[in-house]
């Protein structure tokens, strides 16, 4: 995607992030359940002095990609595609639906499947990948809804020890996809 190009779908649409989105993103942050799910997007700007300074990074970066995803011109949560090798074409995918109003309403699975055409048939992307909590099952359920299968389990570090906080590492080979989209 260039830094202004929307991609259009039936129900939301995805867009660049814009500074003034930036204040919206860090308060999905401070969602206690939303942490729990997915993380916190902020958490690891140890090498920016902010979250503008980390917005600069992204403007410049050739690896790392952020979009809004909007559904009647409401910001309602972001995908990312991360660590992206142009050379081998892949990229990891991450997704949060932060206004909670708008889960379980298919929203994500609509995005990554939007974001996910993009890839293979605009950016001729081979592969996608993703990390998910093992606890976090309606994600994996829409994880597996547009085509990723679970690859592999990295287990929990954390004191806790519990399975739900195991990682599920999932991927999706264009070659592979079928019957979920038409890869042009």
């Amino acid at each position: 995607m260039t830094s202004n190009e929307v991609i259009e779908g039936d129900r939301l649409s995805l867009r660049p992030i814009t500074e003034d989105d930036l204040a919206l993103l860090a308060s999905w942050d401070k969602d206690e359940t939303l942490k729990l799910l997915v993380g916190e997007k902020f958490s690891g700007l140890n090498a920016f002095r902010d979250t503008q300074d980390w917005y600069q990074y992204l403007q410049h970066s050739s690896s790392d990609q952020l979009y809004g995803i909007v559904v009647d011109n409401t910001l309602i949560g972001d995908i990312e595609l991360r660590d992206i090798n142009w050379r081998k074409g892949s990229a990891e995918v991450r997704i949060r639906i932060g206004e909670r109003k708008y889960w379980s309403n298919g929203y994500g699975t609509d995005a990554l499947s939007l974001l996910i055409e993009y890839c293979f048939s605009q950016l001729s992307f081979e592969y996608l990948y993703l990390r998910v909590y093992a606890g976090n099952k309606r994600a994996i359920k829409s994880y597996k809804k547009v085509g990723f299968q679970v690859e592999g389990k990295l287990r929990a570090k954390s004191g806790r020890m519990n399975e739900k906080d195991d990682i599920m590492l999932m991927g999706l080979y264009r070659k592979k996809l079928t019957g979920h989209m038409q890869v042009l």
